[in-house]
């Protein structure tokens, strides 16, 4: 367990269990974890095949590499293993080296829970579930990103009543974006009442009229109006049906 205060730097990265039986982690309130070059949860070899928890109640993980939930490799790794992430506060940091996957399930049993807390990534290769009060915020804060959807499978996002997504506007063509199309089918469910709060940077404003598509799927089902969240003018959501398909803001 980390406790408050505690700060550790994995610079050749994190392994959470070996072999049968299971074991894990906790990460809580102002404790640090960074990782760098790798980051499984379990099933590395062929005889791992256990089950390895990772609970974050709060702090900051940060991680310069793929989250495997289980072992990445159909050669190496056990498909019989057991990777769990439960993110039930504080902010878990993906930033993954172009070309990986971000948050991967891997071979074996993979299962990431999205509680409370804020997830920063730039890819991720899972479906999403943000229906329990969480905050995905795709590049941080004082900043503007991308999160890409990785990966062949077709995957979901879904965001709940009281689930958030902060999106960081810098200017009409600088701001936040979840790119959610891989041609296979994925999609993303907006229901009634999910939370957007948009976020100005340097003293941004736009203007009645301004336009900004955040998402891009192959599908986008918007369940009822969302909650935007901002200071200044409203906004209002509309979803475009092309290919893809896009879900914007727009400035009042």
């Amino acid at each position: 367990t980390l406790k408050k205060g505690a700060s550790l730097s994995a610079q050749h990265g994190y392994y959470g269990y070996r072999q049968n039986g299971s074991g894990g982690i906790e990460v809580q309130d102002g404790a640090c974890l960074k990782i760098e070059k790798f980051f499984y949860l379990s099933g590395l070899t062929q005889i791992d095949n256990g089950t390895g928890s990772f609970l974050q109640s709060g702090g900051t993980v940060s991680a310069n590499c793929t989250l495997y939930l289980a072992g990445p490799s159909p050669a190496t790794s056990s498909a019989q293993s057991t990777g769990v992430y439960t993110l039930a506060g504080g902010v878990l940091v993906i930033n993954a080296p172009e070309g990986q996957e971000g948050i991967a399930n891997g071979i074996g049993k993979g299962a990431f829970h999205f509680g409370k807390g804020t997830l920063v990534t730039n890819a991720l290769a899972i479906d999403l579930e943000n229906v329990n009060g969480g905050n995905f915020s795709p590049a941080g804060d004082e900043i503007t990103g991308t999160t890409h959807l990785t990966g062949k499978k077709p995957r979901t996002y879904r965001q709940g009543a009281g689930g958030k997504m902060t999106i960081t506007l810098a200017s009409k063509n600088d701001h936040d974006r979840l790119m959610w199309n891989t041609q296979n089918g994925s999609s993303v469910v907006i229901e009634k009442g999910a939370v957007f709060e948009i976020v100005f940077l340097r003293n941004y404003r736009p203007k009645s009229g301004d336009v900004f598509t955040i998402i891009t799927a192959d599908r986008i089902e918007l369940k009822g109006d969302p909650v935007i969240r901002v200071e200044g003018r409203p906004f209002k959501a509309q979803v475009l049906k092309e290919t893809p398909q896009a879900l914007q803001l727009v400035c009042q």
